[in-house]
Formats: C-alpha cells, sequence, structure tokens
C-alpha cells in the first residue's frame, strides 16, 4: 500500500498491524 504524506500517521498504524508500507515522499 502506498499513502500520501498527510497519511503517514495511518501508514504507521498499518505497519503496527503487520502490513507492508511504502510511504509516498511527495517533495
Amino acid at each position: 500500500r502506498t499513502y500520501p504524506l498527510a497519511d503517514i500517521n495511518e501508514a504507521e498504524r498499518d505497519c503496527d498491524a503487520g502490513r507492508v508500507v511504502k510511504p509516498v515522499l511527495v517533495p
């Protein structure tokens, strides 16, 4: 799964749930 920068906190929660997290860093 990919996440916009605004959803990084949600991405971290998914990581805690054992999911593969690929945060998207938009310059």
